[in-house]
């Protein structure tokens, strides 16, 4: 079961008053808390890794990139995943590719898929490209569903 109980939550005290606010409502219901702590847990690391890359430019983070595609691109076909700190779409993308070039998103020819990253978090010098298999075991992945 994937939930989607933080849209909008843009802001690291937001979340956290989210939290709080979900977790009073499904008190007792143990499978419902462990998906709501488990979505709340990569939240506050989205957030602290996104606080740590901000400067005065004021740079998008990844709550923000997120809150974008659901207004921007239509979710029928599109699947959203967040793999560390990189946020990947694929699927039926050829539509909105305009919209995805529009919001930064930059195309991987190899993964055939899209994806978002701040430059900050780019990664320099030779290496061996990872599949996805490889990426989500190593980091793991969350996905994000687009209403």
């Amino acid at each position: 079961m994937k939930t989607n109980l933080f849209v909008g939550c843009d802001s690291l005290e937001k979340v956290e008053q989210r939290f709080q606010e979900l977790s009073k409502v499904f008190s007792g219901q143990n499978e419902m808390m462990g998906l709501i702590k488990a979505d709340y847990t990569v939240l506050r690391q989205t957030h602290s890794i996104s606080k740590q890359g901000e400067t005065a430019k004021g740079k998008l983070t990844m709550n923000a990139m997120v809150d974008a595609l659901h207004s921007k691109v239509k979710s029928e076909g599109i699947h959203v995943e967040i793999i560390k700190d990189w946020l990947w779409v694929s699927g039926k993308t050829f539509e909105a590719r305009d919209d995805l070039k529009e919001l930064g998103f930059r195309y991987s020819s190899d993964k055939k898929s899209w994806y978002w990253r701040d430059d900050e978090k780019r990664i320099t010098g030779k290496h061996d490209p990872l599949s996805f298999d490889e990426i989500r075991s190593k980091y793991g992945s969350r996905e994000v569903i687009l209403l």
